[in-house]
């Protein structure tokens, strides 16, 4: 059986599942807070149920639950669980004020019993969310997967080897890279002495593959394959649709190739991404006003979002993975890759798939567009200078339409330049042109007016000129005609789209 939830209700499905199991349970999590999580454990303790937890440290839990969820943890290890603090920091944080000596790099979330297993993008907090989970029940195999995996995590990262937390040292110095010990060096902004054997600056990159075969499995990133080259691969095997969710999506290259991505193969691309939990910098929102300006859809909720998510015809993933540098992972030099250790399941399952798809628009069908948001970040700047320029006082709804306007033109106006660009593009191709002269440029231009209505040769050269003086239209005409690209009917000249595309 195969369950897959989106919901605000997935912590609570996944408490029913845990409290079922009856032999072992195995619960590797970046955040473990939750009171009703700590009293199932312990009852199943009390029955003779194995528990195995891996988490982070307890200087990772915030006020005001960390002495209650401290208290919990360290009972669960007098009854008998065997708790994992993954210490293991990974980054370089110099240039953030986030900086506190934790720094921890786990952030996986996942779970195994005897009879099933639990991938989730949800954490076990107080916090209600927007999550997503999928549970197997009854697949060896797959139970067998998971339980590897938690082993795995244990050996990398806790288990004592020659004075150190587990075996990533050793292996990282194994891979022979001048220098390579100059990882294990604490940044400059860390000022305590408490992680000096448990942080490491980047992986080298022999450790994190590019490319797998995809099969219906557990994995961790980056040693099982970067996350960043996992989301690239399963995007683009799409041949209809991605849909993805993310509580935090500020990565501007990957924000890039999903543009390239619906540009270059017309897929669906439709995003929700958090709100509240975002910086949501000037840089963050243009992104997104240029994901827009590419016909990607992107929606929000003002409430919180936490899902991690990617959808498309191919293939269903999810896991722990932000759309964000230490989530994905990148790369400083050849040699070397930066990202915190992440989670995931991909399946191919065609029946969960379209499950996964109904449940993603229906939620779809009640979150926010992400124009709304955008729009009320310029809210104050449009009412200054409605107010100051033009002396008009207005009421809050106007302002918010008058914002919503200027937001919509912004967007339009990037989608004309995008056109621009992709007809540019075209004459290259169909010129063998290597470097865009001025010619093509103009040639583009034409082509990009003609796409609204009919022209006149004067009509044309009043528009170019004003970008700058044209003086061999004639020729650039006749060279658009003679390829068939427009047409000229008495005065005027019109385009012939099928013809250019």
């Amino acid at each position: 059986m195969k369950i897959f939830q989106f919901s605000n209700t997935v912590v609570s499905e996944v408490l029913k599942e845990i409290d079922k199991a009856t032999v072992f349970i195995k619960i590797a999590v970046f955040q473990i807070h939750l009171i009703d999580l700590f009293t199932i454990l312990e009852k199943k303790i009390s029955s003779g149920v194995q528990v195995d937890i891996f988490t982070l440290p307890l200087d990772s839990i915030h006020e005001p639950v960390s002495e209650e969820v401290s208290s919990r943890l360290n009972k669960l290890k007098e009854l008998g669980a065997n708790l994992y603090f993954c210490k293991w920091n990974v980054g370089d944080p110099e240039r953030t004020t986030t900086a506190v000596g934790r720094w921890y790099s786990f952030h996986g979330k996942f779970i195994v019993t005897e009879r099933t297993v639990i991938v989730l993008s949800a954490n076990f907090t107080q916090n209600i969310e927007l999550d997503a989970c999928l549970i197997i029940k009854d697949e060896k195999e797959l139970i067998r997967n998971f339980s590897r995996k938690f082993e795995e995590l244990v050996n990398l990262f806790i288990t004592p080897n020659n004075g150190y937390d587990g075996f990533i040292r050793e292996k990282i110095l194994n891979i022979k890279l001048n220098n390579v010990a100059n990882v294990f060096e604490l940044p400059r902004i860390i000022e305590t002495t408490i992680h000096k054997k448990n942080w490491v600056k980047q992986y080298p990159s022999a450790l994190c593959p590019d490319d797998i075969l995809i099969e219906d499995k557990l994995y961790i990133a980056p040693f099982d394959i970067k996350g960043r080259q996992i989301y690239r691969k399963v995007i683009n095997e799409a041949k209809k649709f991605v849909y993805l969710s993310a509580e935090s999506f500020t990565d501007s290259d990957f924000g890039l190739f999903l543009r390239k991505s619906k540009t270059s193969s017309k897929i669906t691309v439709k995003l929700l991404s958090g709100f509240t939990s975002m910086d949501f910098s000037d840089r963050i929102q243009k992104m997104y006003r240029e994901l827009l300006a590419d016909d990607i859809q992107i929606f929000t909720f003002n409430e919180n979002l936490h899902a991690k998510l990617l959808i498309t015809d191919k293939h269903l993933l999810i896991g722990s993975i932000n759309l964000n540098k230490m989530n994905l992972g990148f790369s400083q030099t050849k040699n070397y890759w930066r990202s915190n250790t992440e989670t995931f399941f991909v399946t191919s399952d065609k029946a969960l798939i379209r499950d996964a798809k109904k449940k993603f628009e229906n939620q779809l069908k009640i979150a926010s567009p992400m124009e709304v948001k955008l729009a009320e970040k310029i809210e104050k700047e449009t009412s200054n200078v409605i107010n100051r320029m033009f002396n008009i006082r207005t009421s809050r709804e106007v302002k918010k339409l008058f914002s919503r306007f200027i937001l919509l033109k912004e967007i339009e106006l990037k989608k004309d330049s995008n056109k621009l660009i992709v007809i540019t593009k075209k004459l290259m191709e169909h010129f063998k042109i290597k470097i865009a002269n001025k010619d093509v440029f103009f040639m583009a231009t034409i082509l990009y007016y003609l796409q609204d209505r009919k022209h006149s040769s004067i009509e044309i050269k009043d528009k170019l000129d004003r970008i700058d003086s044209v003086k061999n239209l004639k020729d650039l005409l006749l060279k658009l005609s003679d390829s068939k690209f427009i047409k000229q009917e008495a005065e005027f000249f019109k385009i012939d789209i099928e013809a250019l595309f």
